[in-house]
């Protein structure tokens, strides 16, 4: 459980930006970092044939074609694991992730939209990822200040 006696400033710098994780219960930390494995494996996946596919490593069509399944059948099991994360969270962490997840969505939807917006104005032009960070920087900032308000 978190200390409420303890001032921030006596807790130091990773005690105040983590206190989520800190309160999580064994079971949660459990099935977070399930998630997070799923997620680094399917992220490894995604480079890996990104590279194969970039470098023209495989021939075959079909193989681009199965290595890009597999590596999507990897980001779906990424994803169920996170719900399952979600769906055996407490109250207080599910309610933390979600409205983290609403802020991210928001700021990738708004981001993209703001995207279109400058590329008509400078020519500039803006890829999928710059959405998708957009999108994740909504989202820690959603987990940090959620974390932050309600421990």
């Amino acid at each position: 459980m978190i200390d409420t006696q303890t001032s921030p400033s006596e807790t130091g710098f990773w005690w105040r930006f983590f206190p989520i994780c800190l309160s999580m219960t064994e079971r949660d930390r459990h099935n977070m970092r399930r998630a997070n494995w799923w997620l680094a494996g399917w992220m490894a996946s995604f480079v890996g044939v990104l590279g194969l596919i970039r470098f023209h490593l495989l021939d075959a069509v079909g193989f681009v074609w199965l290595a890009i399944a597999a590596s999507t059948g990897l980001g779906a099991l990424a994803v169920h694991s996170y719900v399952q994360f979600l769906g055996g969270a407490d109250e207080l962490v599910r309610k933390i992730h979600l409205e983290a997840l609403a802020l991210g969505f928001a700021t990738g939807l708004m981001g993209s939209f703001t995207f279109a917006l400058i590329e008509q104005l400078t020519q500039y032009h803006f890829d999928l990822g710059d959405v998708v960070l957009a999108l994740m920087a909504g989202y820690l900032v959603g987990i940090w200040t959620g974390a932050r308000r309600y421990r």
